[in-house]
């Protein structure tokens, strides 16, 4: 399985929609077809040392919690990006957890 479809597997098929307004059952559904669109996109913007626009983009929004709403420390925030930026973000990750899942196993 390639770590764009490990990627796209792995998200909540309910997760919230992203500023591409496509939701992951979407990406799930047609993961082979999407997978190469998106690792094709991925290593262009790799050699050309940039993405396109919208991959950058996002929405910030402040989420009341508890407490005295006058405290900044009683907010949270929510971050909306499109969902290929999403699945970039989570290859990566995937590769990172995989470094220190062997560097673990050689101490």
């Amino acid at each position: 399985i390639g770590e764009d479809n490990k990627a796209i597997s792995q998200f909540n098929r309910c997760k919230s929609l992203g500023l591409d307004v496509l939701p992951t059952k979407f990406y799930q559904l047609g993961i082979t077809d999407i997978s190469e669109m998106l690792t094709d996109l991925y290593n262009q913007g790799m050699k050309q040392g940039m993405l396109h626009e919208n991959f950058y983009q996002c929405f910030m929004i402040l989420l009341y919690k508890i407490n005295d709403e006058y405290e900044l420390s009683n907010w949270g925030h929510l971050t909306m990006m499109s969902l290929d930026y999403k699945i970039f973000a989570k290859v990566v990750m995937n590769r990172l957890n995989d470094v220190l899942e062997k560097n673990n196993h050689v101490q």
